[in-house]
């Protein structure tokens, strides 16, 4: 039996089961994952400073992306 997976927005649905990654960053969506990958891989996170660039160039929807609305 083939397994269907559909990603969304920050949701993975497998057969009916939704899961939830753990945000820090819905605009981006980075994970807590995301970012202990990026340690693991750079010897520090670099994912703050990519989120500050991306907010210099008006690329930062957190009114609308994130549920607190920040």
């Amino acid at each position: 039996m083939k397994q269907r997976i559909f990603v969304a927005a920050r949701k993975i649905q497998i057969e009916g089961i939704k899961v939830v990654k753990d945000l820090i960053c819905y605009c981006f969506e980075y994970s807590v994952d995301d970012i202990n990958q990026d340690y693991l891989k750079n010897g520090k996170s670099t994912i703050m400073e990519k989120i500050q660039q991306e907010k210099k160039f008006g690329n930062c929807r957190c009114a609308t992306m994130n549920p607190k609305g920040k």
